[in-house]
């Protein structure tokens, strides 16, 4: 069934927007309506309902029904339990699952044949980084699309979104091919060029979101607080009143949500997440985080590590999964802190370009073992690239690539070296950023 996700996703890059906007119903209606969404949505409303011990009970019978899953389905996990004893069929305690070993991101990496589920037929591939600076080719089972936006529009409900016809206004996205705007159907929004975004385009992005009447407003972090910026220096005005605004995919400084929350008098929100599905965590009202056990099993350890047990992803289970990123209890839920660092790029005319949208898996970079992009210098960024043992770069081909991804507000200079800069603790970082940012030691949170 997410088979006919992947194929709106791919018609909608070639489609028309009249075609786009006539078909909106029938596009939308195939994700909001499909029985998968619909199920998971309504499991998540029973959720709310439910007491804390009936949660425990249903938490309790996930992890386990997981672990058998992962056992029965994957040569690796099978190895992995039965070097440790461990006999999921017998699993009493939620407590038993710390008897098994630690998935690290180089496990992953080194068996990532072993570790997925040939009977799971119906997946397609993504790529992920992460602190090895290694792209990891990650199979998701294909349901688990439907699955991820539910968790995502019943969370985004707090703040009024009604999933069947709600209006966002998007700030991400890749190939607009030099264009500010492309309506996706398949979402109900509008995607707004981030590359673009700077005093002398403000007035393209406010008529397209006031053409649109969009309700929220959705995307990277660095790109929303610059429009909110270049919107209260401007004389333009949104017609329509912003409901709520919804960041992801990096991390959110104290100083960007009081700029968003004060121009656009709404409140924002946050959801921390991987591209693996193997974790979701709500922002709470004081900032924190609480994990979502309906999504996974997360621990958090003593040295502060966030451990996780997706249940969404039936291609490639995850059990025990280090994420690389870290959380520190308070009294509602957890701070949880990123490995992203700096993730944006500053373009040319100021534009902030979210390592995000640059986070991308092409053929030119099949021989590329890690790759970094260094900036020092506003609108120029080095991009370092590590090859793989005993193949040969073709780095002309992987600039172009990159270059095209960026569009004009970036001069990518790529050259290949011997290792990738890691930070003083030994982490790899995707951007190397060494422009000052306003409030850079204040961060908070995260998005996928």
């Amino acid at each position: 069934m997410g088979g006919v996700i992947q194929l709106l996703k791919k018609a909608n890059d070639n489609m028309p927007d009249w075609i786009k906007i006539l078909g909106t119903p029938v596009i939308h209606g195939a994700l909001v309506n499909n029985p998968i969404f619909k199920k998971q949505y309504r499991e998540l409303m029973i959720w709310d309902q439910l007491s804390r011990e009936e949660k425990e009970q249903r938490l309790f019978a996930d992890v386990k029904k997981a672990l058998i899953y992962a056992y029965e389905g994957s040569d690796y996990y099978r190895e992995s339990f039965d070097s440790v004893r461990f006999n999921p069929y017998k699993m009493e305690n939620i407590e038993d699952i710390k008897r098994l070993p630690i998935l690290k991101k180089r496990d992953l990496i080194d068996n990532l044949d072993r570790i997925q589920v040939n009977k799971c037929e119906d997946f397609y591939v993504t790529s992920t980084g992460g602190t090895t600076g290694e792209p990891v080719s990650i199979k998701l089972d294909k349901d688990s699309i439907y699955k991820e936006k539910a968790f995502i529009y019943h969370f985004w409900s707090r703040l009024g979104y009604d999933y069947k016809k709600s209006r966002t206004a998007t700030f991400r996205g890749l190939e607009f091919n030099g264009k500010y705007k492309k309506y996706n159907p398949l979402y109900n929004e509008i995607q707004l060029n981030p590359f673009l975004l700077n005093a002398d385009t403000i007035d393209r992005y406010v008529d397209n979101i006031n053409k649109f009447e969009a309700e929220f407003i959705h995307g990277y972090p660095s790109a929303i607080y610059s429009f909110c910026q270049l919107l209260e220096n401007s004389n333009k005005k949104l017609k329509k009143s912003i409901k709520g605004v919804f960041f992801i995919s990096e991390n959110v400084y104290p100083f960007q949500r009081e700029q968003v929350e004060h121009v656009l008098h709404c409140k924002t929100l946050s959801f921390y997440g991987n591209s693996e599905r193997s974790v979701f965590a709500e922002q709470n009202d004081d900032d924190s985080y609480t994990f979502h056990s309906l999504y996974s099993f997360s621990e958090v350890l003593e040295d502060k590590r966030v451990i996780c047990t997706g249940f969404l992803n039936r291609k490639m289970p995850l059990v025990r999964y280090d994420t690389d990123d870290s959380a520190e209890q308070t009294e509602n839920g957890y701070l949880i802190r990123s490995h992203r660092g700096h993730d944006y790029l500053i373009g040319k005319h100021m534009e902030t370009i979210s390592a995000a949208a640059i986070n991308f898996h092409s053929e030119a970079m099949d021989h590329v073992l890690a790759y970094q992009f260094v900036q020092n210098e506003i609108g120029n960024v080095r991009l370092n690239i590590v090859a793989k043992k005993g193949k040969k770069l073709d780095i002309e081909a992987v600039e172009k690539t990159v270059q095209k991804k960026v569009g004009q507000a970036l001069s990518i200079h790529a050259c290949e070296v011997g290792q990738i800069e890691l930070s003083p603790k030994g982490k790899y970082r995707l951007i190397i950023q060494n422009i000052p940012i306003k409030g850079e030691n204040q961060n908070d949170g995260l998005g996928k």
